[in-house]
């Protein structure tokens, strides 16, 4: 089992910036993307839960990633209050791979491969980014 350590993701920007996801609790595995200065509840974030099965059976590793949008913050009330930040709206993805214990590293890494593949296909990041589905 390797230790947590930062994962380091590009974005898709024109010119690719690398976001640094610092990890904040080991079980389950979270990491928030601390660097751009926002509070925790703006942050971007990926959590990795694994349920491993303890005498064979069906393994369960579920991957989030979440990209938080924070609402503008209003001007300060006649006391002077300004509320805290609070989110908009948030895209996010979820990835359950359900694993079965028979299954060997080789069988998992080509199914990894394949989602990964199928993820970066024209056809299913146009449904994802477009919100375009094929017809």
């Amino acid at each position: 089992m390797p230790a947590i350590a930062n994962i380091t993701i590009l974005d898709n920007q024109e010119v690719p910036i690398n976001h640094t996801f610092v990890p904040v609790s080991s079980v389950p595995a979270k990491y928030r993307d601390t660097k751009n200065g926002l509070p925790t509840v703006g942050q971007r974030y990926i959590s990795v839960n694994a349920k491993i099965a303890e005498r064979g059976g069906l393994n369960k590793v579920t991957v989030t990633l979440g990209i938080p949008v924070l609402k503008t913050v209003g001007a300060s009330n006649a006391q002077g209050f300004v509320p805290g930040p609070e989110v908009s709206y948030e895209n996010k993805a979820s990835l359950t791979f359900f694993l079965p214990s028979q299954g060997t590293d080789e069988e998992r890494g080509e199914l990894l491969t394949m989602v990964k593949n199928a993820l970066a296909h024209s056809q299913i990041s146009s449904v994802i980014t477009s919100l375009q589905p094929a017809y």
